[in-house]
């Protein structure tokens, strides 16, 4: 007791805080999820407080923000694939059917239907000396599909534990007491570590077409890094390097925390699943992610600005139209900073979400 106290304490706090400037407080607070009034009290309580481990609903609100809002985000991948005159053919259905991964399948149908209608895509689909386009372009459905079924069973393995009994010793109806481990928290580690080690590869997909974007010699005729006067400007030079120094925390951090062990109390609790530096590390990895989209977000909406006046994909238009109302047109060098928070904070809030008609 006199060790976990002090933890779940501080990891109460530190929930709290994130809720808050988060905007997640209102959003899963027990009326938004259908909590009854009269049950209030309890459910507020049992949340964080009456859980022996508060990972589990720390985990649930973390995955859940991140299924809500990530299958959508698609559209600002789509978006720096049209950018760099990309083709969908690699995302036809009767591929991804010939692998029959679930999420593959899922991913490769959003990006069709984003690219619907597209003039860019016409505009190179005869005469393009290119083959094939780089694994950032062609393989996002092999990289976000799987990013999507481990959410699956990150989201599966977190529901069972919520409604999971964790205390110990247990009592059954029967009166019997029974002391055993159900406290031991790996389920929840090693669904964070797996939570973070999926985002790191969305963060690291993000950084290589953000790079493709910005660098003259890849970017199929863009300005360099994207500046309409590069040379005296830098444009979104220092853009890229941000996403870069981003996407390598992301690796650094997504190291497993639950294969580490050190004995403490007395040797008694000898194995332990190190899950606080499991939840610490995704929810870095999370926001480190957020901005790495946003940067992508204003590379891919520059491009498509360069590529008028043919037109992107239905999907590409509005995800497009919606980073123009949040942040203008980079002409001469002006600090970032502001624009990547605006953005990073429309795709935490999901305001790209709802682009597109695949669920």
């Amino acid at each position: 007791a006199s060790f976990w106290g002090p933890l779940e304490r501080q990891w109460r706090n530190s929930m709290s805080d994130w809720l808050v400037t988060s905007g997640l407080a209102s959003l899963y607070s027990p009326a938004a999820l259908g909590i009854h009034p009269l049950r209030e009290a309890i459910a507020a309580h049992v949340d964080i407080d009456a859980i022996h481990s508060p990972l589990a609903p720390a985990l649930f609100i973390t995955v859940t923000n991140v299924r809500t809002g990530l299958p959508r985000v698609i559209s600002n991948h789509e978006m720096s694939l049209e950018a760099l005159l990309g083709t969908p053919v690699a995302f036809d259905e009767r591929i991804h059917d010939a692998r029959g991964q679930k999420g593959q399948s899922r991913s490769a149908a959003l990006l069709r239907d984003l690219l619907g209608d597209s003039e860019l895509r016409e505009s190179h689909r005869h005469g393009d000396p290119r083959i094939q386009d780089p694994y950032a372009l062609r393989c996002m459905p092999q990289v976000h599909g799987p990013v999507l079924d481990a959410l699956d069973w990150i989201d599966d393995a977190v529901s069972r534990e919520l409604n999971a009994a964790t205390d110990n010793p247990l009592v059954f109806e029967n009166g019997e007491t029974l002391s055993g481990g159900n406290f031991h928290g790996l389920t929840v580690a090693m669904a964070l570590d797996f939570l973070a080690i999926v985002l790191t590869h969305m963060a690291t997909m993000a950084e290589r077409r953000i790079d493709r974007l910005v660098h003259p010699d890849l970017n199929q005729g863009l300005p360099p890094f994207l500046s309409p006067d590069a040379g005296v400007n830098s444009g979104f030079m220092l853009a890229q390097v941000t996403a870069a120094a981003l996407a390598s925390e992301c690796k650094l951090l997504s190291h497993p925390a639950s294969v580490d062990t050190i004995p403490t109390d007395g040797s008694k609790e000898d194995v332990v699943p190190m899950a606080m530096g499991a939840a610490w590390k995704a929810r870095r990895v999370l926001r480190n992610l957020e901005n790495i989209l946003a940067i992508e977000l204003m590379c891919g909406a520059q491009g498509i600005d360069f590529r008028a006046p043919l037109r992107p994909g239905r999907g590409v238009r509005t995800a497009h139209e919606r980073v123009r109302d949040i942040v203008p047109r980079l002409d001469t060098d002006r600090v970032l900073s502001a624009d990547i928070s605006a953005l990073m904070t429309a795709v935490s809030e999901f305001r790209f979400a709802d682009i597109g008609s695949v669920t």
